[in-house]
């Protein structure tokens, strides 16, 4: 096979992975997986970042952290979009409600797991986006832990990374659940402070907000 044809099939198979992604099919993505080894195409990073972003759409971080594994263990080169799907993923398993035991206990440990990623993305001196920076705040978010949430925000002033709307919005929400509607006005008024506006996510998050407020004021 020349380089051009490996480099056209590659971009073929690739293209099949996102779409399953997309559409939320682990079990095609693990055929193509298949087919890769069979046809002896060696996944690179932007294949196996690919596939942590399959195991996120159906809510399976273990299956994405093994990837996240299989690729420090064969050395390929780990960028910010890895890190970032892999966080994203761990925030998707964690957005079931919190409600039993067992389940917040896991939320922690996701929790601790993407924190100690994005430090360890840090040390390998990969510089972390707002994009990673917004998954962990959204992890913390879903776990219930509103003081992580401003922590990890502090983490992101001093390393430069701005805020943008979905930053807000999803701290707005992290107020929301853990009963703080209160909050998310002061969070409006810096994010409007910094020209953050025109977002519909953000008045949105702000609206329930309110109504949250006025069904505990009227209680």
């Amino acid at each position: 096979m020349s380089a051009d044809s490996y480099a056209l099939q590659c971009r073929a198979v690739l293209s099949v992975l996102q779409v399953c992604a997309e559409t939320r099919d682990s079990d095609a993505a693990l055929e193509v997986m298949k087919m890769l080894d069979q046809r002896n195409i060696k996944p690179d990073t932007k294949f196996l970042t690919t596939l942590i972003k399959v195991w996120k759409s159906v809510g399976k971080a273990e299956m994405a952290f093994k990837v996240y594994l299989d690729m420090k263990a064969k050395k390929l080169r780990l960028d910010a979009p890895v890190y970032g799907a892999l966080v994203s993923a761990f925030a998707e398993a964690m957005s079931r409600e919190l409600r039993v035991v067992h389940e917040r206990k896991d939320q922690y440990v996701l929790l601790e797991r993407a924190t100690q990623i994005i430090l360890e993305a840090e040390a390998s001196n990969i510089r972390i986006t707002t994009h990673e920076w917004n998954a962990l705040v959204l992890c913390a978010g879903r776990c219930g832990e509103l003081t992580r949430v401003f922590d990890i925000l502090e983490l992101m002033r001093d390393r430069g990374a701005p805020q943008d709307a979905y930053t807000y919005c999803i701290m707005m929400e992290a107020c929301l659940r853990a009963d703080q509607p209160q909050m998310t006005h002061t969070l409006l008024q810096k994010a409007l402070s910094e020209g953050i506006s025109g977002s519909v996510a953000v008045y949105t998050v702000a609206v329930t907000a309110c109504k949250a407020e006025e069904a505990v004021i009227a209680w």
